[in-house]
């Protein structure tokens, strides 16, 4: 809804009386004080119009490491990447000594492919399974705890 919000809109308060309360401006000077213009005077007509001359979108980021800083939309970019985010508490699998096994399948295991995996439900059958510690997004390093002979199943 705000961020349609255009240079030159113009908008005007729902509740003019709360907003009357919240917007006193600082004790130095009047600005970012809301004065509320009666409509007594003007036969019903509503003259608290504003007109949007700026804008300003801040934006809070929650970053692996569980810091939380808040900047300025225009001070970032959006970035679009490929691979996923991971975090503690993650299952991870070992690609090497991967197997798959088609569903209803009873040839057996067989190595893991990527493409025939996607074209036909699969069941997995990794030979390293791991539970990720900890993360350094910077470094783009995980720490991994891997498990001797697991036996995975997800429900």
């Amino acid at each position: 809804m705000y961020q349609d919000l255009k240079l030159g809109d113009c908008v005007r308060f729902r509740d003019p009386s709360g907003a009357a309360v919240k917007y006193q401006g600082s004790e130095t000077t009047l600005s970012g004080r809301f004065n509320r213009i009666s409509e007594s005077p003007r036969r019903g007509w509503d003259f608290n119009v504003f007109k949007v001359v700026a804008k300003q979108q801040q934006v809070s980021i929650l970053w692996q490491d569980g810091i939380t800083l808040t900047h300025t939309s225009s001070e970032i970019q959006r970035f679009g990447g490929f691979e996923p985010d991971f975090a503690p508490t993650d299952i991870v699998v070992h690609r090497a000594g991967l197997k798959q096994m088609r569903d209803g399948d009873v040839q057996g295991l067989k190595d893991f492919n990527e493409m025939t995996f996607f074209e036909t439900p699969h069941s997995l059958h990794p030979a390293k399974v791991g539970v990720i510690q900890s993360v350094d997004a910077r470094e783009r390093i995980a720490k991994v705890r891997w498990f001797q002979a697991p036996s995975v199943s997800l429900l």
